[in-house]
């Protein structure tokens, strides 16, 4: 998990440079909380000039200057076309695999190891509690019913005492 804010814009920075496709990637699933395979299935009409998306049933709103790149990297882009596009062929969706293998080389030059699927969601989680204290949203947000599991999920369980979560 990213838990300093410091080192994700560090990373995003080096993205930026070397890769739009991998920034993009890294930015709406560390910013936004949304599953990778939902990143990995956007089309060109889904985000471009989107202000905000939608994530379970709650609009979780795009920076202004994410929403600018989004849009310059998509301009010469056909509506139908996958916004994330493996180099296998024309309008061949980025794999899973490959997205997870890009994006661990990236973080690995900053010291994070153990990058996974689920690395991304949970830093945006944990960062947007911690900042928030909201966990009924982020319940909500995740598909949680129960605060434990959330907070199991962004790994703090152990961190939250119990008159905290009654209180």
């Amino acid at each position: 998990m990213i838990i300093n804010i410091g080192k994700a814009l560090d990373i995003m920075d080096y993205l930026k440079k070397t890769n739009m496709r991998d920034y993009l990637l890294f930015a709406l699933c560390f910013e936004t909380g949304m599953v990778l395979d939902e990143v990995l299935s956007l089309k060109v009409s889904g985000l471009r000039n989107k202000r905000s998306l939608m994530i379970s049933n709650i609009e979780v709103k795009l920076r202004t200057e994410l929403r600018e790149e989004i849009k310059t990297y998509c301009k010469d882009k056909e509506k139908n076309e996958y916004v994330f596009q493996s180099s296998d062929g024309f309008n061949q969706k980025l794999g899973k695999k490959r997205a997870i293998l890009v994006l661990a080389e990236a973080v690995g030059l900053y010291g994070i190891e153990d990058f996974g699927v689920d690395t991304l969601r949970k830093s945006f989680g944990y960062l947007f509690y911690l900042s928030t204290r909201n966990l009924e949203l982020l319940k909500q947000l995740f598909g949680h019913t129960e605060d434990y599991d959330t907070l199991k999920y962004i790994e703090l369980k152990g961190v939250i005492d119990e008159n905290s979560i009654s209180n």
